[in-house]
């Protein structure tokens, strides 16, 4: 449906400006970020979902980006994300929150991965990435020597208004 789309991609972008950007120390314009986040499920099974990677090495993303990681339920014991806290630290532990939390990390170079979900309760989380916009490199090579796949416009969304939205927030503004 386009118009679940629109409603879902302005909310997102409201997301990267009023959330990420100050994470990232930038302003709400300066902000590209994941335009399709992934929707996962863990759900109870004797085998894990995730296998450990981090995502610089495994999936051809650029060293800049951050992780947000958001459960749409309780995350737990086995049905978590487990992530190191440094870069090849192998201090696994796992990512405990209730709904309505969020976390970031640098999954690019941190580690992370599941187990087996040995809980009764299936774990739904949406995961995207951002990146502050002036640490994009279009020239981008992973570490196999692959160029990057991941553009903006395509991949990557900008936090950037277009004038159509700009004026949409002077409405609003005028009314608060």
């Amino acid at each position: 449906d386009c118009e679940l789309h629109g409603r879902f991609a302005r909310a997102l972008k409201n997301f990267a400006r009023q959330v990420l950007a100050p994470l990232l120390g930038v302003s709400a314009d300066d902000v590209l970020y994941q335009a399709v986040p992934v929707l996962r499920c863990s759900h109870p099974s004797a085998k894990a979902t995730g296998i450990l990677h981090n995502d610089y090495d495994s999936n051809n993303h650029q060293p800049a980006e951050l992780n947000i990681w958001i459960p749409m339920n309780r995350a737990f014991g086995a049905n978590t994300l487990y992530v190191e806290s440094a870069p090849n630290a192998s201090d696994f532990s796992p990512i405990e929150l209730g709904y309505g939390n969020a976390v970031r990390f640098w999954g690019n170079q941190c580690r992370h991965h599941t187990v087996p979900n040995t809980t009764s309760v299936t774990r739904v989380s949406l995961d995207l990435r951002a990146m502050a916009r002036h640490t994009f490199n279009g020239n981008f090579f992973d570490s196999k020597g692959r160029p990057g796949e991941r553009r903006i416009g395509q991949f990557y969304a900008e936090s950037v208004l277009t004038p159509a939205e700009e004026e949409v927030e002077r409405e609003w503004s005028d009314v608060r």
